[in-house]
């Protein structure tokens, strides 16, 4: 099997509804890169507790990714943003 590195870069998000009313969210986020069963991978992002609901990160990840499987087009590339200490929600939109 012959294996690549995917690099990604999250930059930012924008007018995200605001899930914590009494201070600022701190929103962080995670990728994850799914669909070659030996290789599922996950990374997270810095929480970013000043930007509110326009969070920045410019924050780099890199994965390794199963040419194989890219071929196959069987590889999910998932982004969640999550909130720390929201209630509101769920702390995820």
């Amino acid at each position: 099997m012959e294996y690549r590195t995917l690099e990604v870069n999250v930059l930012s998000a924008t007018d995200l509804k605001d899930l914590n009313h009494f201070s600022k969210m701190g929103v962080y986020v995670v990728v994850s890169l799914s669909g070659d069963s030996q290789h599922e991978q996950k990374a997270k992002t810095n929480v970013d507790q000043h930007g509110g609901t326009s969070p920045s990160w410019n924050f780099p990840m890199k994965f390794t990714i199963n040419e194989s499987a890219v071929r196959q087009n069987r590889l999910i590339l998932e982004f969640k943003l999550r909130c720390e200490q929201c209630s509101l929600g769920g702390g995820h939109w």
